[in-house]
Protein backbone atom coordinates (compact mmCIF):
# COMPACT_ATOMS: atom_id res chain seq x y z
CA UNK A 1 0.00 0.00 0.00
CA UNK A 2 1.49 3.28 -1.05
CA UNK A 3 -1.21 5.48 0.44
CA UNK A 4 -0.69 8.06 3.16
CA UNK A 5 -3.73 9.54 4.91
CA UNK A 6 -3.75 12.82 6.76
CA UNK A 7 -6.60 14.48 8.56
CA UNK A 8 -6.62 18.21 9.11
CA UNK A 9 -9.10 20.49 10.74
CA UNK A 10 -9.64 22.95 13.51
CA UNK A 11 -8.86 22.18 17.12
CA UNK A 12 -11.87 20.39 18.56
CA UNK A 13 -12.97 18.81 15.26
CA UNK A 14 -12.20 15.32 16.58
CA UNK A 15 -9.12 14.47 14.52
CA UNK A 16 -7.52 12.25 17.17
CA UNK A 17 -10.82 10.55 17.97
CA UNK A 18 -11.38 9.69 14.30
CA UNK A 19 -7.81 8.49 13.74
CA UNK A 20 -7.84 6.36 16.88
CA UNK A 21 -11.15 4.82 15.85
CA UNK A 22 -9.89 4.00 12.33
CA UNK A 23 -6.80 2.30 13.80
CA UNK A 24 -8.98 0.43 16.32
CA UNK A 25 -11.48 -0.80 13.71
CA UNK A 26 -8.94 -1.56 10.97
CA UNK A 27 -5.61 -2.48 12.65
CA UNK A 28 -4.50 -4.44 9.58
CA UNK A 29 -4.89 -1.35 7.41
CA UNK A 30 -4.03 1.83 9.35
CA UNK A 31 -1.31 2.80 11.79
CA UNK A 32 -0.74 6.23 13.28
CA UNK A 33 2.76 7.47 12.63
CA UNK A 34 4.16 9.58 15.42
CA UNK A 35 5.27 13.16 15.15
CA UNK A 36 8.26 14.71 16.88
CA UNK A 37 7.62 17.45 19.42
CA UNK A 38 9.67 19.60 21.74
CA UNK A 39 6.78 20.42 24.05
CA UNK A 40 6.70 19.09 27.57
CA UNK A 41 5.32 15.58 27.94
CA UNK A 42 2.03 15.46 29.84
CA UNK A 43 1.64 13.07 32.77
CA UNK A 44 -0.59 10.70 30.79
CA UNK A 45 1.69 10.58 27.73
CA UNK A 46 4.38 8.08 26.85
CA UNK A 47 7.31 8.81 24.55
CA UNK A 48 7.07 6.55 21.52
CA UNK A 49 3.33 6.06 22.03
CA UNK A 50 1.89 9.56 21.77
CA UNK A 51 4.83 11.50 20.28
CA UNK A 52 8.57 11.29 19.97
CA UNK A 53 9.49 13.84 22.66
CA UNK A 54 12.84 15.46 21.88
CA UNK A 55 14.71 18.61 22.86
CA UNK A 56 15.03 21.72 20.67
CA UNK A 57 18.62 20.90 19.67
CA UNK A 58 17.70 17.38 18.57
CA UNK A 59 14.75 18.79 16.63
CA UNK A 60 17.03 21.28 14.84
CA UNK A 61 19.51 18.48 14.06
CA UNK A 62 16.72 16.41 12.50
CA UNK A 63 15.74 19.43 10.40
CA UNK A 64 19.31 19.82 9.14
CA UNK A 65 19.49 16.10 8.35
CA UNK A 66 16.18 16.41 6.42
CA UNK A 67 14.62 13.76 8.68
CA UNK A 68 11.85 16.19 9.58
CA UNK A 69 10.11 17.23 6.39
CA UNK A 70 7.38 19.40 7.87
CA UNK A 71 7.19 21.36 11.07
CA UNK A 72 5.29 24.06 12.83
CA UNK A 73 5.46 26.13 15.94
CA UNK A 74 1.97 26.26 17.36
CA UNK A 75 1.13 28.15 20.53
CA UNK A 76 4.64 29.46 21.05
CA UNK A 77 7.60 31.46 19.87
CA UNK A 78 8.92 30.61 16.38
CA UNK A 79 12.53 30.80 17.60
CA UNK A 80 12.15 28.79 20.79
CA UNK A 81 9.24 26.42 20.22
CA UNK A 82 7.58 24.27 21.16
CA UNK A 83 7.83 22.61 17.77
CA UNK A 84 5.96 19.74 16.14
CA UNK A 85 7.18 17.93 13.05
CA UNK A 86 6.69 14.91 10.85
CA UNK A 87 9.63 12.69 10.07
CA UNK A 88 10.46 10.22 7.36
CA UNK A 89 11.57 7.47 9.76
CA UNK A 90 8.29 7.09 11.72
CA UNK A 91 6.21 7.23 8.54
CA UNK A 92 8.40 4.79 6.60
CA UNK A 93 8.40 2.40 9.56
CA UNK A 94 4.60 2.15 9.21
CA UNK A 95 4.81 1.82 5.43
CA UNK A 96 7.39 -0.99 5.71
CA UNK A 97 4.78 -3.02 7.63
CA UNK A 98 2.38 -2.73 4.68
CA UNK A 99 0.08 -0.41 6.61
CA UNK A 100 -1.30 2.99 5.67
CA UNK A 101 0.28 5.75 7.74
CA UNK A 102 -2.32 8.11 9.18
CA UNK A 103 -1.89 11.27 11.23
CA UNK A 104 -3.33 14.70 11.80
CA UNK A 105 -1.39 17.55 10.21
CA UNK A 106 -1.53 21.29 9.68
CA UNK A 107 -1.89 22.73 6.17
CA UNK A 108 1.89 23.03 5.72
CA UNK A 109 2.11 19.27 6.29
CA UNK A 110 -0.54 18.67 3.64
CA UNK A 111 1.48 20.78 1.20
CA UNK A 112 4.72 18.94 1.99
CA UNK A 113 3.16 15.49 1.62
CA UNK A 114 1.37 16.40 -1.62
CA UNK A 115 4.67 17.61 -3.03
CA UNK A 116 6.52 14.44 -1.98
CA UNK A 117 3.88 11.77 -2.58
CA UNK A 118 1.39 13.28 -5.04
CA UNK A 119 -1.77 11.23 -5.46
CA UNK A 120 -0.63 8.62 -2.93
CA UNK A 121 -1.39 11.22 -0.25
CA UNK A 122 -5.05 11.45 0.70
CA UNK A 123 -5.72 14.73 2.50
CA UNK A 124 -9.00 14.92 4.37
CA UNK A 125 -10.43 18.00 6.03
CA UNK A 126 -12.47 17.16 9.10
CA UNK A 127 -15.08 19.83 9.53
CA UNK A 128 -17.87 20.67 11.89
CA UNK A 129 -20.24 23.56 12.24
CA UNK A 130 -18.70 26.60 13.89
CA UNK A 131 -21.30 26.62 16.67
CA UNK A 132 -20.44 23.01 17.51
CA UNK A 133 -16.72 23.85 17.54
CA UNK A 134 -17.36 26.74 19.92
CA UNK A 135 -19.38 24.43 22.19
CA UNK A 136 -16.66 21.74 22.20
CA UNK A 137 -13.97 24.29 23.02
CA UNK A 138 -16.10 25.75 25.81
CA UNK A 139 -16.73 22.28 27.22
CA UNK A 140 -12.98 21.53 27.16
CA UNK A 141 -12.30 24.55 29.32
CA UNK A 142 -9.19 26.53 28.56
CA UNK A 143 -8.47 30.21 28.37
CA UNK A 144 -10.85 32.50 26.53
CA UNK A 145 -7.96 33.95 24.49
CA UNK A 146 -6.80 30.47 23.48
CA UNK A 147 -10.31 29.47 22.41
CA UNK A 148 -10.62 32.72 20.41
CA UNK A 149 -7.35 31.87 18.61
CA UNK A 150 -8.67 28.42 17.80
CA UNK A 151 -11.87 29.89 16.37
CA UNK A 152 -9.73 32.16 14.18
CA UNK A 153 -7.75 29.08 13.05
CA UNK A 154 -11.09 27.54 12.02
CA UNK A 155 -11.77 30.53 9.78
CA UNK A 156 -8.21 30.47 8.37
CA UNK A 157 -8.56 26.87 7.16
CA UNK A 158 -11.17 27.91 4.62
CA UNK A 159 -8.61 29.95 2.68
CA UNK A 160 -6.78 26.72 1.77
CA UNK A 161 -9.57 24.24 1.13
CA UNK A 162 -8.20 23.45 -2.33
CA UNK A 163 -5.41 21.46 -0.63
CA UNK A 164 -7.81 18.76 0.48
CA UNK A 165 -9.10 15.79 -1.47
CA UNK A 166 -12.27 15.60 0.57
CA UNK A 167 -14.22 17.28 3.35
CA UNK A 168 -15.90 15.10 5.97
CA UNK A 169 -18.27 16.50 8.59
CA UNK A 170 -17.78 15.06 12.05
CA UNK A 171 -21.24 15.49 13.46
CA UNK A 172 -21.34 11.75 14.22
CA UNK A 173 -18.04 9.91 14.88
CA UNK A 174 -18.93 6.48 13.49
CA UNK A 175 -20.42 7.99 10.35
CA UNK A 176 -17.30 10.13 9.79
CA UNK A 177 -15.03 7.11 10.39
CA UNK A 178 -16.88 5.03 7.80
CA UNK A 179 -16.91 7.88 5.28
CA UNK A 180 -13.15 8.34 5.60
CA UNK A 181 -12.51 4.59 5.36
CA UNK A 182 -14.61 4.39 2.18
CA UNK A 183 -12.73 7.36 0.68
CA UNK A 184 -9.42 5.57 1.31
CA UNK A 185 -10.68 2.30 -0.18
CA UNK A 186 -11.76 4.08 -3.38
CA UNK A 187 -8.27 5.54 -3.94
Amino acid sequence: MNKIVTISGPSGAGKSTIINRLVELYPDMYCRFLSYTTREKRDNEVCGVHYHFICNNEFKDKLKECEIFEFSCRHGCPEEGPFWGMGHTPMNKVRSKGLIPINDVETQGVKALKKMYGDAHIAIFLNLHKEELERRLRDRGGAIAENARRIKDYDDYFTEMDLFDSVVYNDEVEKAVQEIHELVLKR
